[in-house]
């Protein structure tokens, strides 16, 4: 027999484990979200490099980076974020770091996407940057 202990200890792990895996969104819900889930069951089918690909660029694709005080001050900063949206156009710099903070964050909602080359974005008013990974990149990686 379990010692009560043991048991309410293991009981309290896997309760707090199921309950960080469920506010968890993956990444094919994010995919699904955006593009739809007819879209995705699709390309799932016939191009899976594709959905390999978004799965690569939502892992280690996008990234928003701290940057020293007066670094990359060349480029135009962005004071709207745009959005992929029918509805919207862009939020404020501050709501999308907001939106960056939360579990469910999903880039695909923003018009940023892999180019050939690093892309690089000065936030307006803060020290920080959004950073995209090239596309050949994220191919390699996702072959792995």
């Amino acid at each position: 027999m379990i010692d009560k202990t043991k048991f309410y200890l293991l009981s309290s792990i896997v309760i707090c484990c199921s309950f960080f895996s469920l506010g968890q969104t993956t990444n094919q819900e994010k995919i699904v979200a955006v593009y739809g889930q007819e879209w995705y069951n699709r390309e799932f089918a016939e191009n899976k490099q594709m959905i390999d690909f978004l799965n690569e660029y939502l892992t280690h694709g996008f990234l928003i980076k701290n940057v020293s005080e007066g670094k990359y001050s060349e480029f135009e900063p962005l004071v709207f974020i745009p959005l992929v949206s029918k509805n919207n156009d862009s939020i404020s710099v501050e709501e999308f770091l907001i939106e960056s903070q939360k579990s469910d964050f999903n880039p695909l909602k923003y018009r940023f996407f892999p180019t050939y080359e690093n892309q690089i974005f000065k936030l307006a008013g803060v020290d920080k940057i959004i950073y995209i990974e090239p596309m050949d990149f994220l191919i390699n990686n996702a072959d792995d």
